[in-house]
Formats: C-alpha cells, sequence, structure tokens
C-alpha cells in the first residue's frame, strides 16, 4: 500500500468509527449519565442526537478535509499534523458536549 492510500486510512476507519457511535448513541447515554458524577450530569444531559450526530458528522468531514490537503501536498507536514484533531482530539461526542457546555457558559 502507498503512503498516501494509507493516510486516507484515517478517515474512513474515523468515519466508521463515528457511524457506529451515531447508531448506539442513543441507547448508550442513559447508561453514561448514571455512571457520572451529578455536576457532569448537568452538562451532559442536555445533550440530544441531533447535536450528536452533527457533532460526529463535522469531525468526519474535517478528518476528510484534511486527509485531501494532506494528499495534494505530500512535502508538507502541517497538512500530516492536521489529521491528528480530527481522528483523536475532536472526538464527536466529546466536541458536542462542549459545544452544549459552552451554550451554557455564564458570560
Amino acid at each position: 500500500m502507498r503512503p498516501r492510500s494509507v493516510l486516507w486510512l484515517v478517515p474512513c476507519l474515523l468515519a466508521l468509527h463515528n457511524a457506529e457511535e451515531a447508531l448506539f448513541f442513543p441507547r448508550y447515554l442513559p447508561f453514561v449519565l448514571s455512571r457520572l458524577p451529578a455536576g457532569w450530569q448537568s452538562v451532559i444531559a442536555p445533550l440530544t442526537t441531533g447535536q450528536v450526530w452533527s457533532a460526529l458528522a463535522l469531525v468526519t468531514g474535517s478528518a476528510f478535509l484534511a486527509a485531501w490537503w494532506a494528499d495534494r501536498s505530500p512535502d508538507s507536514a502541517s497538512a500530516l499534523w492536521a489529521l491528528a484533531p480530527g481522528a483523536i482530539l475532536l472526538h464527536g461526542p466529546l466536541l458536542a458536549a462542549l459545544l452544549v457546555a459552552a451554550e451554557r457558559w455564564p458570560r
């Protein structure tokens, strides 16, 4: 497999993982909420399925965009490093929880 082909595995595997989370999130949320401390429950509880799906789509799309950038600019280290946030740091449910928390944050 060529190195440029391998970089496309990141967004493809992330899309597969995010699809699994999109399918199982509605059933898994009550399980997670029951095990969180009360302070965290108030942050996560208002999270809707639509918000999670939107966050998952945004993260997945960002990973494909970063892979496209890295594919078009093979000598760019920045392009390769752009895959890391989409694949690791901006995980869909985490992003959705942060967006909900930001909406409730006092200004």
